[in-house]
């Protein structure tokens, strides 16, 4: 009978053991996935703020140029593209 409960001990100690582990499992494949997800919206915010900081930038420039602003900046492209590289 001591046998059977010594046995019926360790039997339970494994099971423990494994289940154990199997969380332990559980909980590094969910911080992986939070972290995933973390850093996708990370850059999702990112690549957002850049593209709302141009269109701001662009409509700064577009309500401060004057005209001798655009004559002087077409002038300028022209001079760039007509160099050799």
């Amino acid at each position: 009978m001591r046998e059977a409960a010594e046995l019926a001990e360790i039997e339970r100690a494994r099971a423990l053991e494994r289940a154990r582990s199997a969380a332990e499992r559980v909980r590094e494949e969910a911080k992986r996935a939070a972290d995933q997800e973390i850093e996708r919206a990370r850059a999702e915010l990112q690549s957002e703020a850049a593209r709302l900081a141009i269109s701001l930038a662009g409509e700064i420039v577009r309500a401060n140029l004057t005209p001798d602003d655009e004559r002087r900046m077409t002038a300028e492209f022209v001079e760039r593209i007509g160099r050799p590289a």
